[in-house]
């Protein structure tokens, strides 16, 4: 006998809590930092404000990934949000959710306990998405619609974590093009992931987004959060 198809609405409230968890963090970091004149609290060196910043950054990257996976593997097996949606299965629904990480993976030994998955790569989520669900809904629109800051996110949170060449000429270019600047344009000496999550959206998100919020780091809170509900939608 079936057991009950598994449940994907806790996997959404679950990474909406640590949004905003991360969202409080930057602000209060921002609250107390050294860049912020206003402040009336003892200050937080600058550098440190930064480095807070940019792992604050680096969890809500990662946190969103982790939503992505978990939902995607859990509308394959069978879940419906708690308003009745669920994606159209092209190619049949899958046994349960460690069958649909071996259909994703293409590996049937793969255990997302010990093995990493490829969700961090917006462009395959798409294409994924497109395989195993009609139109690719709804991953494909919503996530192709916001591709270039998706990509971008996971640039930053990579320079965050690493320090190679190629990491830190990903940034540079992410950088530019977030504060609209000429592609050879030079940054301030030291420019770090953490100055620009703290500034004010100048480009990449369209007026209507940037208009909500006052940094980078709200703006992606935002996008986070806003496709996060197109992806399990609301009831």
């Amino acid at each position: 006998m079936p057991g009950r198809p598994p449940e994907v609405d806790h996997v959404k409230k679950t990474f909406l809590k640590s949004v905003e968890s991360a969202r409080k963090l930057f602000l209060a970091v921002q609250s107390v930092s050294g860049i912020n004149p206003n402040s009336a609290c003892p200050r937080l060196h600058t550098e440190q404000a930064r480095r807070v910043v940019e792992l604050a950054f680096l969890g809500l990257v990662s946190n969103w990934e982790e939503f992505l996976e978990q939902s995607f593997v859990r509308y394959m097996a069978g879940a419906k949000a708690k308003n009745g949606y669920a994606p159209k299965l092209r190619l049949g629904k899958a046994s349960d959710i460690a069958h649909a990480y071996h259909v994703v993976s293409g590996d049937s030994k793969f255990d997302p306990t010990k093995n990493y998955s490829k969700f961090g790569a917006p462009k395959w989520v798409i294409d994924s998405a497109r395989i195993y669900f009609d139109s690719g809904s709804p991953y494909a629109p919503r996530m192709q619609a916001y591709i270039e800051p998706l990509e971008s996110a996971v640039k930053i949170r990579n320079r965050v974590a690493h320090n190679s060449e190629k990491c830190r000429e990903d940034f540079k270019k992410v950088a530019r093009t977030h504060l609209g600047l000429q592609p050879n344009a030079k940054l301030t000496q030291g420019y770090s992931a953490g100055d620009l999550l703290m500034q004010a959206p100048v480009a990449i998100f369209n007026q209507k987004i940037k208009a909500k919020f006052d940094s980078y780091f709200e703006t992606y809170c935002g996008l986070f959060t806003y496709l996060a509900n197109q992806i399990v939608p609301k009831r």
